[in-house]
């Protein structure tokens, strides 16, 4: 899904919209060269500067090594996140956890959904558009995905400290707002620095990397179900995996769109040569030129307004982009994640072994999913 909604982000500047109709007569200043009724064709379709060729996605991952680093760390963010949502259900029914938390009680029904749900309850408030646009646009792409992993990082380790199930609650909101600045700032990194050619698979790989974190989650849980303070010890990769995501971002190059939208165009080119070493020399500038007149065509266009959402093809884009992300949720695994290990346990099935099928099912959809992504 991330892939497929980062993919659609790419093809078309938010303000290279052409309007229609009654909109278009009223705005056309806004949107130079409009007409009225025509149907829309976004611009850089009409007459790409980069032309089509034959380089496979494997070729241009070998051409491109940091491309490819850069995707795959910045999916830790993805790892870490996924690791969660089987961590915590599995905690639940950990005694070691019931011990400490409620002297060896299960937790009341209250307690259990306000731990599970806090991740996702503040990850509401960063994720949210008017919060991290600003952040993006502000710090930039790669300062904010390593932002988001400090302030994770920083949630999780005084979760690790702690004994109480309060504590526990308002940390997990901490970590909460660190993944909703992953989550929003990650596929729109891995968006700007991605080639064409391998937009769809390294966009994935976020997906992915949510998939191997709840097998990873899974598997530790059950290898540590009966050790002493077994659950503390399960929190030990999410924050060397966080502390990784946040330094490892600084070592890489920001986005070259971000460079550009700040009127950089010096650090733009260095940082798009740095990203294509191994490429040609008329492919890196043909690349440069196609980014600096979509972001000129952007600047041209004035500034975006809400209403530019009445565009008829902005807002397919908007309603298919939404529709995907909500019906993924509204399938009802997240349910699984988190409360499948309890229910299960009730009923006599091994908890543990039911959080490692599922998330192991799930790992392997997500790989096949990733082979024919970028096909024509």
């Amino acid at each position: 899904q991330v892939a497929v909604v980062a993919a659609m982000a790419s093809r078309v500047s938010f303000r290279d919209v052409e309007p229609q109709g009654s909109y278009a007569a009223a705005h056309s200043t806004r949107f130079p060269g409009a007409s009225v009724g025509r149907s829309y064709v976004p611009p850089v379709l009409e007459q790409p500067l980069i032309q089509e060729d034959t380089f496979t996605a494997s070729q241009i991952l070998r051409q491109q090594p940091l491309v490819a680093i850069a995707g795959t760390l910045a999916s830790v963010g993805g790892v870490v996140f996924g690791y969660d949502m089987t961590y915590i259900g599995s905690a639940l029914t950990m005694q070691s956890f019931k011990d400490t938390m409620n002297g060896g009680d299960q937790l009341p029904d209250s307690v259990e959904s306000a731990m599970t749900g806090a991740i996702g309850i503040a990850a509401i408030f960063t994720a949210c558009p008017l919060v991290s646009a600003s952040l993006l646009d502000n710090l930039g792409r790669k300062w904010t995905v390593s932002l988001g992993a400090a302030i994770f990082c920083a949630g999780v380790l005084v979760q690790l400290l702690v004994s109480s199930s309060t504590l526990t609650i308002i940390f997990r909101l901490l970590s909460g707002l660190g993944v909703g600045i992953m989550n929003a700032s990650v596929p729109v990194y891995v968006a700007e620095i991605a080639a064409k050619e391998v937009r769809g698979l390294l966009g994935g790989l976020y997906q992915l990397g949510m998939t191997l974190g709840m097998f990873l989650g899974a598997l530790v849980s059950y290898l540590l179900q009966e050790v002493a303070s077994g659950w503390r010890y399960c929190l030990v990769p999410q924050v060397c995996l966080s502390g990784l995501l946040v330094f490892g971002m600084i070592l890489l190059p920001e986005s070259p769109r971000h460079a550009l939208n700040k009127g950089d165009g010096a650090r733009a080119r260095a940082s798009l040569e740095r990203l294509r070493k191994g490429a040609a020399e008329d492919y890196i500038e043909a690349e440069f030129q196609a980014c600096l007149a979509a972001v000129e065509s952007s600047k041209q266009s004035g500034v975006a307004r809400y209403m530019d959402f009445c565009n008829p093809y902005l807002f397919r884009l908007v309603l298919v982009g939404i529709a995907v992300v909500m019906f993924r949720q509204l399938s009802g695994f997240n349910s699984f994640l988190y409360y499948g290990p309890p229910v299960f346990a009730m009923a006599g099935i091994n908890a543990y072994v039911f959080q490692m099928l599922q998330s192991g099912v799930n790992l392997l959809g997500t790989l096949v999913s990733l082979v024919p992504i970028d096909k024509k």
